[in-house]
């Protein structure tokens, strides 16, 4: 917020993960006359009860047009952190399936093994049956479950069932997620699709620190931090300068990264004669040299003389 205010960055809307929201952090954005959209955690007992509580229909009203998932969401009526603000619940139906049939596939294999182990721990002592049920049952899914142990006169008995009012709540709350935005006139459609557009910003991140190859930095100055973001941000620059280019050349399947990682196997090779330098490139596929004509860049790597 120091750095926005010293840069004279116009006031708008901050967007952030889940991992960043906290009641003080929100009030710190609101103080400094930002607005704030941002994803809330689903470890307190309020935002489980809202995300429990509340279904997004299924329906055209609720969705949230995204090009590779199936969203709908819901806004809130209620004052999430003490602030009235939009609260919006929504739910990914493909990952809510895929984790529902993921829960129910692990329920009904342990429970086939807990009905082949009941019938033969009889002989067995206490602590060893209570070591093969720990065995059999995962403590991801130890609340899906409950069971005793009892020693008899004539042998160990496993008494168990399953807990379905876990398994529903659990269903309640699967694949759905709770958001939260400052702005309360703002639509549950708005909220989402604001959160949604951090994605754009966390894969150039990524692609900074993979495909750049910056990290790791242990950099402490703020002059050398503000140096290594320039030095990314201009080639994050040049790719999609590239990217843009390569898009206009017809049939052409070569990605930017692919192009580059060619383009590095280029070496310059330079040839003294007299007072002059012959500078040569060797390394050049024929296709990429094809490639760089077409995209206006021929030449590039063509010889030349430079006077020493």
């Amino acid at each position: 917020m120091i750095r926005l205010k010293e840069l004279m960055i116009a006031k708008g809307t901050i967007v952030w993960d889940r991992g960043y929201t906290t009641s003080a952090e929100i009030g710190r954005v609101e103080k400094e006359g930002w607005k704030l959209v941002c994803g809330v955690t689903k470890r307190t007992k309020e935002a489980k009860n809202l995300i429990s509580q509340t279904e997004p229909s299924i329906d055209p009203d609720h969705l949230v047009p995204t090009q590779c998932m199936n969203i709908y969401a819901e806004k809130v009526d209620y004052p999430l952190f003490g602030r009235k603000g939009s609260v919006v619940v929504y739910v990914n139906t493909e990952r809510r399936m895929r984790e529902i049939k993921s829960r129910n596939r692990a329920i009904y294999q342990i429970s086939e093994d807990l009905k082949e182990f009941q019938k033969i721990c009889s002989p067995l002592s206490k602590e060893e049956v209570m070591k093969r049920i720990r065995k059999i049952l995962p403590k991801s899914c130890e609340k899906y479950f409950e069971y005793t142990v009892h020693e008899h006169q004539t042998g160990t008995e496993l008494t168990w069932s399953a807990n379905t009012d876990a398994r529903i709540r659990a269903e309640r709350m699967s694949g759905k997620y709770l958001i939260y935005a400052t702005d309360p006139s703002l639509s549950a459609a708005e909220v989402v699709m604001m959160y949604f557009e951090r994605d754009f910003v966390e894969k150039v991140f990524r692609d900074l620190k993979l495909f750049e190859e910056i990290a790791p930095i242990r950099h402490r100055k703020e002059s050398r931090v503000l140096g290594i973001i320039f030095v990314c941000t201009l080639a994050l620059r040049l790719k999609v300068a590239l990217r843009t280019m390569l898009e206009k050349v017809r049939n052409n399947d070569l990605s930017v990264e692919i192009l580059l990682k060619q383009l590095g196997r280029v070496h310059q090779v330079d040839f003294q004669m007299d007072n002059d330098v012959e500078i040569w490139y060797v390394g050049l596929q024929k296709k990429t040299e094809k490639l760089l004509e077409e995209i206006g860049m021929k030449g590039v790597f063509g010889e030349r003389i430079r006077n020493s």
